[in-house]
């Protein structure tokens, strides 16, 4: 089968992985595939920004690096999944990505935007919504340190 056979878009769950002796609680992650044509950049269509460009495409994105407190991690990663990327779908403003990075006990995570210029506004309207501020400080009592960096999409040759 050649890659032209191939579907675009593939879903799949990775298995739960057996908690380790440090007592670690088990993570289970969903994994969206991509298959582009070469030289074609491509979103996942369910976190695609539908105020971005064609296809999907964003600007600007946030690399976000948050330190999580020992022991909260599976917590964070419900109230994560469950609470603070509902409402940035909510807002359209894409989550492209997360990872955790277990021995630094990091959560790793990029959102998206449609350029620089717009971050600041995004932001207090995530802020003053209704289902943000319903959370109150629990996010920040899960985040020992956050790290925001802007990158942008460097073009590959």
């Amino acid at each position: 089968m050649s890659s032209g056979d191939l579907p675009r878009t593939a879903e799949r769950r990775l298995p739960r992985v057996a908690p380790s002796s440090t007592s670690r609680q088990p993570l289970a992650l969903e994994l969206e595939v991509l298959i582009a044509e070469p030289g074609e950049e491509t979103v996942p269509p369910s976190f695609s920004n539908p105020r971005a460009g064609k296809r999907g495409k964003a600007m600007v994105s946030q690399l976000r690096i948050y330190t999580i407190n020992p022991g909260m991690m599976s917590s964070w990663l419900t109230l994560f999944n469950e609470q603070i990327r509902p409402i940035h779908r909510k807002l359209a403003i894409p989550v492209e990505a997360a990872w955790v990075n277990a021995e630094q006990n990091e959560f790793i995570w990029v959102r998206s935007f449609d350029s620089a210029g717009v971050i600041a506004a995004r932001e207090a309207e995530y802020f003053a919504s209704p289902e943000r501020q319903a959370l109150g400080d629990l996010p920040k009592d899960h985040i020992a340190k956050m790290e925001v960096r802007v990158i942008e999409r460097a073009p590959l040759g």
